[in-house]
């Protein structure tokens, strides 16, 4: 009785954590079924309004166009509400789609209305998320790490190429002709002015100062403005120059160095220290000066950045890569540290080593990195931001496009080419850092509040210290701010966990659940429909631009929905089919324990549920019957030939 009473118990537990498991299986396939629906919904419409004109529609939408403009928009952000409302469903206090993290909606979405929407994304200068690694990259770089940063607005500079002629006519009412303030110059000379911003002109005789662009001849030799100008004409010999803000700037780390791992001194007048332009090598008098130096390492010298791709064995020389120290800097008692990785806007790194990578290749013509270890670069995703150094002619910043399956191979976006070929012998010297994706949103904060707030990455510099963001609010011309403390730190929807959820069935049957907010099918459903929901989806200024918008968009929109990806959960058919088959496993063991239940219920009460009376009986009876056939034993027990003569 107890051995059936204890295998009840066993199945008993089975059965109620089978039944929660149910709850939540049953639960995201109605989240996904009906986010798969409103997103074929969605689709269909989008298709419609990609059927216009949109180049047309940029430049002169009608009344009607605006309208479908905004039903398209209207529906996609609705589209990503109910997405952002499944997916922050949950069962008995936990979130299902957390990834295990919970007291945290995974979703963040705070947006209840379009116009709210667009107005923290308006599509100019914070736009969407780009790639999957913009979206869901988790990365932060405090302020003690950037020691501050400085802020300015990226801006160009025109200076004549032949003549310029400022020219002022006045009003002549009589032949009704109205005043007009023009500057001429070559053709296309100023075709990458703005019109409707102001620019700076310094340097000439009469029309210094800030004037307001109204309109740019087709032939950009044309520039009229706003304000007036007076009569004068500038050659190519003359200091004149225009310079107009652009719309991006850059946040520059005050401090390049990481952590100080170790510290030493270097007395020259005891150990002298020789530079070797040639062979970007620094080498000491003495041997061992720099054992405590690995290759692969930051360092400073005297508080300058430079990177160790190799160290001698015997430690008198140190071989750069990339910058070198100069010369005259090495006098007297020179001051060494070794630093992390960790630094600026560089927030993870990857060391080259036998084990790790074995050898690494880059490859000019296929745009490639390869390593000789399976699985080196499986970390990486589309999008991620990757800063190389140790690679000499190579080093500077990269952008995934792809990793291969094996991730031994990854291929380079075309705007981040690589140099030159080279194959480095067990990736000796080679650290590779990870920077904030082009195209994340970054939260700078701490900055005394005048340029706290969100900013969209369009770039990083080759050594990670700066980066360049979406912007029209920095100081202008060459001005600068620097604040003491800065915080950056990414910005995006996911905020849940990466555990997979395994479910033990029965003693013998178990499976895990990874599909979470952040799979990648939600994650481009999220970017698509992002990219149609933010504002300046009609550009005047960009007309090719919204065809291209709505196309990328569409494109993702059929990737997410049809199971041909190739990615892990990269398609809603594929967790569909996914979510479905652990259902029905579920259910089919709950049926077979509820039988099992049911038999060793029967079993059990047919042992302890008796007659007592009828039981008294029954032995009675078996022992009448038991003493009846020990008698007859015995009896023939007695039986013998001789008895039976």
């Amino acid at each position: 009785i107890l051995s059936l009473q204890n295998e009840q118990n066993v199945v008993e537990k089975y059965l109620e954590t089978n039944n929660i498991s149910k709850v939540v299986l049953e639960s995201q396939q109605k989240a996904v079924d009906d986010i798969r629906s409103k997103v074929i919904d969605f689709r269909d419409q989008l298709r419609e309004f990609f059927s216009n004109d949109l180049t047309k529609m940029s430049e002169d939408p009608s009344e009607e166009e605006l309208i479908a403009l905004q039903n398209t928009q209207e529906a996609a952000f609705e589209a990503m509400s109910l997405m952002a409302y499944y997916l922050n469903s949950q069962v008995d206090g936990n979130y299902i789609f957390g990834g295990g993290k919970d007291g945290q909606k995974p979703v963040d979405f705070p947006y209840t209305t379009l116009e709210e929407f667009q107005a923290a994304f308006d599509g100019k200068i914070l736009t969407y998320p780009t790639s999957y690694s913009a979206s869901l990259s988790k990365m932060s770089s405090l302020a003690e790490l950037t020691g501050g940063a400085t802020l300015a607005q990226d801006f160009q500079t025109l200076t004549p190429k032949a003549n310029w002629e400022f020219v002022h006519t006045p009003e002549d009412i009589l032949q009704n002709q109205p005043e007009t303030n023009v500057l001429k110059g070559s053709v296309g000379e100023f075709s990458n002015l703005k019109a409707g911003e102001r620019m700076k002109i310094e340097g000439t005789g009469a029309n210094d100062g800030f004037k307001i662009i109204e309109s740019i001849s087709a032939d950009g030799a044309t520039v009229t403005f706003k304000d007036t100008v007076a009569d004068e004409v500038l050659d190519n010999t003359s200091p004149a120059q225009i310079r107009q803000s652009l719309d991006t700037g850059t946040i520059t780390a005050q401090s390049n160095a990481g952590d100080v791992i170790n510290e030493f001194t270097v007395d020259t007048a005891a150990n002298p220290l020789k530079i070797n332009a040639t062979n970007n090598t620094l080498t000491a008098q003495n041997a061992h000066t720099f054992d405590t130096v690995k290759a692969g390492q930051n360092i400073t010298i005297n508080g300058e950045v430079y990177y160790v791709k190799d160290v001698s064995n015997n430690g008198k020389t140190l071989t750069f890569s990339g910058d070198i120290p100069a010369q005259a800097d090495l006098t007297g008692t020179v001051d060494f540290a070794t630093r992390s990785d960790t630094r600026g806007f560089i927030t993870d790194s990857l060391k080259g080593s036998e084990l790790q990578t074995g050898d690494i290749a880059f490859y000019a013509k296929d745009n490639t990195m390869k390593a000789a270890v399976k699985g080196a670069f499986s970390s990486y995703k589309t999008g991620d931001t990757l800063i190389m150094q140790g690679a000499d002619g190579n080093d500077r910043m990269y952008i995934v496009k792809s990793v291969s399956a094996d991730g031994r191979t990854v291929a380079f976006d075309d705007s981040t080419p690589v140099a030159e070929n080279m194959t480095i012998a067990n990736g000796k010297g080679i650290t590779i850092g990870k920077s904030y994706p082009v195209g994340a949103t970054i939260d700078m904060s701490k900055t005394s509040g005048a340029h706290n707030g969100k900013y969209t990455v369009v770039g990083v510099s080759g050594d990670g210290k700066t980066l360049q963001v979406k912007t029209e609010d920095f100081p202008e011309y060459g001005d600068t701010v620097t604040y003491a403390a800065a915080n950056v730190e990414t910005d995006g929807y996911y905020e849940g966990g990466y555990l997979k959820t395994t479910y033990r069935v029965s003693e013998n049957s178990a499976f895990s659940n990874d599909v979470t907010a952040a799979s990648a099918a939600f994650e481009k459903l999220f970017r698509a429909m992002g990219e149609i929901a933010q504002g300046n989806l009609l550009d005047a200024d960009n007309p090719e631009s919204a065809y291209a918008r709505v196309s990328d968009a569409l494109d993702l929109v059929d990737s997410a929905l049809n199971a041909n990806s190739k990615e892990k959960n990269g398609d809603i058919t594929s967790i569909q089919y996914s979510v479905i088959s652990k259902l029905d496993l579920v259910k089919t063991t709950i049926d077979s324990q509820t039988a099992s239940k049911e038999s060793l219920t029967t079993y059990i009460d047919n042992m302890t549920k008796v007659d007592k009376t009828e039981a008294v009986t029954y032995l009675l009876q078996a022992k009448q019957d038991l003493e009846v056939s020990y008698s007859v034993l015995s009896a023939i027990n007695q039986l013998s030939l001789l008895n039976y003569l």
